[in-house]
């Protein structure tokens, strides 16, 4: 017994996870054993809705249906909307003033309908005749919920039920709890249920809509500070939160005011935050992103989980202070907001309209008609053309790639990627309801995508970083040129645009008017004799860089270029991008040693007329090397970097100096200033006794084919006297004098064999040292001719000189004698070659020269044989 009861609790226990814990959770009530509709979902790209096509599961029944659908993305399915024309209940709060606002119009129970239940005014005034609106009171309808909603055939009276809208007190003013349980059937039956401003949420939080929490997709919250008000408490009297409330917030700014709260939003302004039907079917209201001014509206105590529609623009708490949003239920974790305007969950629904009521604009007459026709669930068609199901996400993100202007053309070029039309996916099925039975079965979930299509692109350039553009198509192309080249920063923002005015995420691209810079860097900063590599590398913000100009004025294709230099100074480097944008810079090079400067000075000894001979000086240097050796003009190296060469006759003498690393100079001097003697007085001796007499002879040389010699001598008259001369064969005396020391002498040669051309004694002169000291002996002048043509005078420097030493002694004979004999001859003899200062007894430096030679031996056998007493 027990094994079955474990077999059965088994079964029963699988049932209920089937049932409440598998992907059909939304199917509550379906049966197991029954046919199911078959559905088809077909896109209508063009007209942007889903066409919708099922069977009834036994044809032979009757059958109410409701389609359950969600985006792929979503978790949960939503009842949606299944009808073309729609009949709505109003349950309009009462008692109330009636100023006919209702213009005569009658409830249910042929009432005049007072200022709180114009709906019907309303949607007339926007000739929206597809809804139907019948009223009744409150009160009615707290009386007998039934008798307004009672059912037919499984059918209910009315697609949907609209509670409001007027600015009302809920603690007296709401529905009981009969009514409450009457539209918690209806709205679980798939009826469409919208209720409004100060019906939830507010005082009274333990009874009235509060009830319907659940079914709205909303969370009521108290508020600590509120709590010692009693129309305010969200606790009852043991202290414990209402079973309505699903949590409580700390809220100081209630503390001296019930009615002030900061999670209250209100606002003037609301704003389409959501695309789909309730904003464009069956009437336009605007596009995501579109704000409406409206009469000022508040929300309440009301934290909603379902779609938010529409939102506060820049919501105050109430009234006039910071608002604060809560997006996550402290109690169930769920996600949402208490900043809504508009609020749909399933077949519910919740606007914040009635606060300024009777005051409202089309914007939200529109929406209320669209809400209703968006609660509207419940159909015994089997088709349906959902209106809901539209293409509600944006193509993909256009991004830039790329911005060139193009100078020439004065546009500029924008270029991104070409975007694509995702589509949205939807699920669906439905729910069909046997109407005698209230069975009901489930088609399986059928997924299809409806895409409107790409449109094109909205491009808008300004100074702003974050604009979003329009739904207005600039290009359907992924360029675009804009007239002009543009000259500054700026931004470009495209977006892609559907066909149905989805707006992709905007690609936002900063345009920098290029800014080009230019690196100019050296292979190296040591200091170094090889050339240096400059690299020069470009860049641009936004644009490539088409060339490169190297000092040397040729173009290198790129954004880089090498330039090799091998010295020092400033190059110059111009990068060019695409536009023709241009920078231009310089590098200072100065660690290359430079290529050595090599110079080579040549100085003579003397440059005046010299008989020579002459030095010159070579001295090289180098800016930065070393000089190691210099070549003479006898092709000889000499290490250094100076030699002194010495040269003994006119001509051209070259030099080369040679560095370290092998670089060499050479230059070249004339000396042109080495003159022969010409004309000259050469003594037999330079050397002198005092009284003693010498012969000099007048001697011409280094001249030839002369002929004729007008010749002036000096001579010093302390030191010497002149005695005569002695004319030699061939050349003749033809004028002599002498006076006052000077002497001249005019001679000429005899015939043609005696015409000089060699070294020539032309006259033999006689002086007797008269004073010891130096007396010069001077050719002052000298004139000569050829005999032909020529006649010149000579130069100083050609006119020979001479100094005759007079000793301070004169002529003694060898051993003292007072006379030359053979005995001094033969006293020298004997110490021929010897000093004559080790023989100091003898006068033995007879010539005076301070040496015994054979000078010595010739001038003692003169003087003996001058001797009138060596008679032999």
């Amino acid at each position: 017994m027990k094994s079955k009861k474990r077999i059965c609790t088994l079964l029963v226990a699988m049932f209920m996870f089937l049932v409440f814990v598998s992907p059909n959770v939304a199917y509550a009530e379906v049966g197991t054993t029954q046919a199911t509709p078959t559905l088809t979902a077909t896109p209508n790209n063009e007209g942007n809705y889903i066409s919708l096509k099922w069977t009834a599961p036994d044809p032979s029944k009757s059958y109410s249906y409701m389609i359950y659908s969600k985006k792929s993305t979503e978790a949960e399915f939503q009842s949606i909307p299944a009808k073309g024309t729609v009949k709505a209940l109003n349950i309009y709060p009462n008692p109330v003033s009636n100023t006919g606002l209702s213009g005569g119009e009658k409830d249910l129970d042929g009432n005049s309908i007072p200022d709180s239940g114009i709906l019907k005014t309303w949607l007339a005034k926007e000739n929206i005749n597809t809804i139907t609106i019948e009223s009744v009171s409150l009160t009615s309808f707290n009386s007998n919920p039934s008798k307004y909603l009672a059912k037919s055939n499984g059918k209910w009276n009315y697609d949907s039920v609209f509670y409001g809208m007027w600015n009302l007190d809920p603690q007296n003013m709401y529905p009981n709890d009969t009514a409450i349980e009457y539209l918690r059937t209806f709205i679980n039956d798939g009826g469409g249920f919208m209720t409004s401003h100060h019906t939830i949420g507010y005082m009274g939080l333990d009874r009235g809509v509060n009830k319907l929490a659940k079914e709205l997709g909303v969370e009521i919250f108290g508020r600590a500070q509120a709590n010692i008000i009693q129309p305010y408490t969200c606790r009852d009297a043991n202290g414990h939160l209402f079973p309505t409330v699903s949590f409580e917030v700390d809220d100081p700014s209630s503390t001296a005011n019930a009615d002030c709260t900061s999670y209250w939003n209100s606002s003037t302004k609301v704003q389409l935050g959501k695309s789909g039907l309730l904003n464009n079917y069956p009437f336009k209201v605007g596009n995501i992103g579109d704000t409406f001014d409206i009469p000022y509206q508040h929300g309440l105590s009301v934290f909603g989980k379902g779609d938010i529609w529409m939102t506060s623009v820049n919501p105050l708490g109430f009234v006039g202070i910071p608002f604060k949003e809560i997006t996550i239920s402290p109690s169930t974790g769920a996600k949402g907001t208490n900043n809504f305007y508009l609020h749909t969950y399933n077949n519910t629904a919740i606007i914040n309209s009635g606060h300024s009521f009777p005051q409202i604009t089309q914007a939200e007459t529109r929406i209320i008609a669209n809400t209703l026709y968006y609660l509207s669930q419940v159909t015994n068609q089997t088709s349906w053309d959902d209106h809901k199901g539209q293409d509600v996400d944006s193509p993909t993100k256009p991004n830039i790639t790329r911005v060139a202007v193009d100078k020439a053309a004065n546009k500029t070029n924008i270029t991104f990627e070409p975007s694509t039309d995702k589509g949205t996916i939807y699920d669906y099925y439905i729910q069909a309801k046997e109407l005698i039975t209230s069975n009901k079965t489930n088609s399986e979930v059928k997924s299809t995508t409806i895409t409107s299509g790409l449109k094109g692109y909205s491009i808008v350039v300004d100074k702003n970083p974050s604009t979003i553009p329009g739904n207005t198509i600039t290009t359907t192309s992924p360029s675009y040129s804009v007239n002009g080249a543009f000259t500054e920063d700026c931004y470009i923002h495209v977006a892609a645009v559907d066909n149905v005015g989805n707006v992709s995420e905007v690609s936002h691209y900063k345009y920098t008017n290029p800014v080009l810079s230019m690196t100019l860097t050296p292979s190296t900063t040591e200091l170094q004799r090889d050339p240096v590599t400059i690299i020069a590398v470009a860049t641009s913000t936004n644009i490539a860089i088409a060339k490169i100009q190297t000092p040397d004025g040729n173009w290198v294709d790129g954004a880089t270029a090498n330039y090799d230099v091998n010295e020092n100074g400033d190059y110059k480097f111009t990068a060019v991008d695409e536009l023709g944008n241009q920078i231009t810079q310089s590098i200072t090079i100065s660690n290359i040693i430079p290529k050595p400067v090599l110079s080579l000075a040549l100085t003579p000894s003397i440059t005046a007329d010299t008989n020579g001979p002459v030095t010159i000086s070579a001295t090289a240097t180098s800016t930065n090397t070393k000089i190691i050796k210099v070549q003479t003009p006898d092709g000889k190296w000499v290490d250094g970097s100076t030699v002194d060469y010495v040269v003994s006759s006119n001509g051209t003498y070259k030099f080369t100096a040679v560095d370290e690393l092998g670089y060499e100079v050479t230059e070249s001097v004339e000396v042109n200033n080495i003159f022969k003697v010409v004309l000259n007085v050469e003594p037999e001796r330079n050397r002198i006794h005092l009284n003693e007499t010498v012969t000099a002879n007048l001697t011409i040389d280094n001249i030839k084919e002369i002929a004729a010699e007008d010749i002036r001598i000096k001579y010093d008259t302390t030191k010497l006297q002149f005695l005569g001369y002695e004319q030699v064969d061939g050349i003749k005396l033809m004028k002599s004098s002498s006076q006052n020391g000077e002497l001249r002498f005019i001679l000429v040669s005899k015939g043609l064999l005696n015409v000089v051309n060699s070294k020539t004694i032309l006259l033999k002169l006689k002086f007797k040292g008269i004073a010891p000291g130096d007396g010069l002996v001077d050719v002052t002048k000298g004139r000569v001719s050829d005999g032909i043509l020529m006649e010149k005078n000579l130069k100083d420097v050609e006119c020979g000189q001479v100094n005759i030493n007079v000793a301070d002694e004169e002529l003694i004979d060898v051993n003292a004698d007072d006379e030359f004999s053979l005995l001094d001859l033969g006293i020298l003899g004997r110490h021929l070659g010897e000093d004559p200062a080790d023989l100091p007894e003898y006068n033995a430096d007879v010539v005076l020269n301070d040496a015994i030679d054979d000078e010595d031996l010739a001038e003692v056998v003169k003087f003996m044989l001058l001797n009138p007493n060596y008679n032999f």
